[in-house]
């Protein structure tokens, strides 16, 4: 029998329960699951394992794989374990794994461990059609965005990341299609997530005028724009994501393209 995830949301915190029995087998859509949550851009991660049960130690690697991959995305949640005391507890100190991801007693103590408890303003989450007005729509929803957050620094670099993070799946991935944004701390979060597992390959973007006609110039520009990017494989798909640092960019070179790019 799988075992049973459920998903809860406390404001920007989003915990997740496991029961029943982790085995190998079911490792890889845990981690998928996990991984989905965290392209949602969260507060915080919290892995609630009171209820697990595992006949190895092996299936426990999947959360401190989890928070190893958090922690190569800048500024991404933190993810903290709930263990009570007990046979998970006592794998988790046998082979010190607590070392890779913060482990707690209950949910309380894992949310005062957080290192930001002031949530801030909700994270935009949008659903998107999957065809040509994906982009219009994330480069609208994005700069509005960033208004209301007051970060009008940030509006220009914003739309340009989010518009190429969706062509980048309109034209390569698959539905569903899914945007969000988030302000957290020190960076600016957009993440377009989509229903196919291929990873993104950056590409030569199309000639111009066709370019600033329809979008194209793809992964390279947010390269260029972004503090970093990423991906992750998560379940039912990827996320491909890209930060910005709150204080602004300087790409004076970029400018001019994107004011045309906003014509379009």
């Amino acid at each position: 029998m799988p075992t049973d995830v459920r998903v809860a949301r406390t404001g920007e915190l989003v915990t997740v329960v496991l029961t029943g029995m982790l085995t190998l087998e079911g490792v890889p859509r845990v981690r998928g699951i996990l991984l989905k949550c965290l392209a949602d851009c969260p507060t915080g991660l919290i892995v609630d394992v009171s209820g697990l049960h595992v006949d190895s130690d092996l299936p426990l690697v999947v959360f401190p794989t989890v928070a190893r991959q958090a922690r190569s995305w800048p500024g991404a949640p933190p993810v903290l374990l709930c263990a009570p005391s007990g046979p998970v507890a006592d794998r988790f100190a046998r082979w010190n794994l607590g070392r890779m991801l913060p482990v707690h007693e209950d949910w309380a103590s894992a949310v005062a461990a957080l290192d930001e408890p002031e949530p801030g303003p909700p994270a935009l989450r949008a659903d998107l059609p999957f065809g040509p007005d994906a982009q219009r729509q994330a480069r609208r929803l994005v700069s509005t965005a960033c208004l209301e957050w007051g970060l009008p620094q940030l509006c220009m670099a914003a739309e340009l990341i989010a518009s190429e993070l969706t062509g980048n799946a309109v034209r390569h991935g698959a539905p569903p299609l899914r945007l969000v944004a988030a302000a957290r701390t020190r960076y600016l979060h957009i993440v377009a997530r989509d229903g196919s597992p291929r990873p993104p390959r950056p590409v030569d973007p199309p000639p111009v005028p066709y370019a600033l006609a329809s979008g194209g110039y793809g992964l390279r520009l947010v390269d260029a724009v972004a503090a970093t990017w990423g991906f992750v494989r998560t379940a039912g798909g990827k996320a491909v994501w890209a930060t910005l640092r709150r204080e602004g960019v300087g790409w004076p070179r970029l400018l001019r393209t994107a004011r045309l790019l906003r014509t379009t």
